[in-house]
């Protein structure tokens, strides 16, 4: 994944927004932003090297929840090496099949923002409280999908602590 995430940040790497979606593995293998449109990735492997967690039909689930784009991005290993297999920006759409590129579909238009986004941003402004206070909290894990509890876990001092996030 490490391979996808810096090929697709150097391709939109003056606008491009990362969004973490989890810090363990889901369908989201890597998400962004780019102007008014949301992006969440599934990595393909086409020679069925790797086993990437999560099925398509789940990850496009999640996609229609989050209201933004479902890509795919086909990879395969080459001496050693993960190469993205597409050109351009190497995406394809999910639902279609068709090559995407993000700037192509971003307008000036204003988008209402979905629940899901909401709360994602409740999540990271909880995460990085926790982080940027330094109360003595080690994060263990986050994930932004609003239908997973708890939202946040975290450690202090040998304690497992949990934060269930709502926004409203």
């Amino acid at each position: 994944m490490l391979v996808a995430n810096k090929f697709l940040f150097k391709k939109g790497q003056d606008v491009i927004n990362s969004i973490p979606f989890s810090s363990f593995p889901t369908p989201v293998h890597t998400s962004f932003r780019i102007g008014n449109q949301l992006f969440f990735v599934h990595i393909v492997d086409l020679d069925d090297n790797m086993e990437p967690p999560g099925s398509i039909e789940g990850f496009i689930n999640i996609c229609e929840r989050f209201q933004c784009l479902a890509c795919l991005l086909p990879v395969r290993k080459k001496i050693n090496k993960w190469t993205i297999e597409n050109l351009d920006w190497g995406l394809i759409d999910a639902k279609t099949g068709d090559p995407i590129n993000p700037h192509d579909l971003v307008t000036d238009e204003k988008l209402v923002m979905s629940d899901y986004e909401i709360h994602q941003m409740g999540i990271e402004y909880v995460r990085d409280y926790i982080l940027d206070k330094n109360l003595g909290y080690d994060i263990a894990g986050f994930i932004i999908d609003p239908d997973i509890r708890p939202s946040i876990s975290f450690y202090k001092q040998d304690k497992h602590c949990c934060v269930l996030v709502k926004v409203s």
